[in-house]
């Protein structure tokens, strides 16, 4: 099984004193069409305001450096290395730019050249329950008797995303956390 170590460490506060900006209301927003049952985004829609935080990254960095946050790390085989094992897991690294927030509500991530991350994320390839059939490293009587399962492990992560009304940012967590690994499980059937 592979296993994706990260770490995440971004801190940012927005103490510039806000500037009247057109009136924005961004709390019916919805999540782009390919990711509609999901609770994250890496698609750049159409109606992302580039140009919105743009200028209030503009505004509350003027003389500061370029923060660029790149999440992702090493990879770590467990097992044979070279084997298949019974959870794989699809990666992704890329830029993240909606959210669904802990209220529910789609919030837009900041996502500019002057304050970038990227986020590396694992959906497990067939998560459920694993058959003696498709395992590769249990036998029969192990799969019968363990109930192995396949199963996505999130981890809780706080975005900077766009305030509602569009002058500031805001610190919100991601509702059910992202995706970060796929690992097997065992749900022992004779206790």
């Amino acid at each position: 099984m592979t296993v994706s170590v990260f770490l995440i460490l971004v801190a940012f506060s927005t103490t510039a004193e806000s500037k009247p900006a057109a009136s924005y209301n961004f709390e019916h927003e919805v999540m782009p069409e390919q990711c509609v049952n999901s609770t994250y985004c890496s698609v750049k829609s159409e109606k992302y305001p580039q140009e919105l935080i743009d200028s209030i990254i503009d505004r509350i960095i003027r003389d500061t450096p370029t923060p660029i946050f790149r999440q992702g790390g090493g990879d770590w085989e467990i097992g044979p290395v070279g084997t298949e094992t019974d959870c794989e897991g699809i990666k992704d690294f890329d830029f993240i730019y909606e959210i669904v927030d802990n209220d529910g509500f789609v919030r837009y991530v900041v996502q500019s050249e002057k304050l970038q991350w990227k986020i590396e994320t694992q959906i497990c390839a067939n998560p459920g329950p694993i058959s003696a059939s498709r395992s590769n490293l249990f036998t029969e009587v192990n799969v019968r008797e363990n109930g192995l399962a396949c199963e996505e492990l999130r981890a809780e992560i706080e975005f900077l995303v766009l305030s509602f009304d569009g002058t500031t940012f805001d610190n919100v967590m991601v509702k059910n956390g992202l995706p970060m690994w796929c690992t097997t499980v065992m749900n022992n059937r004779n206790n």
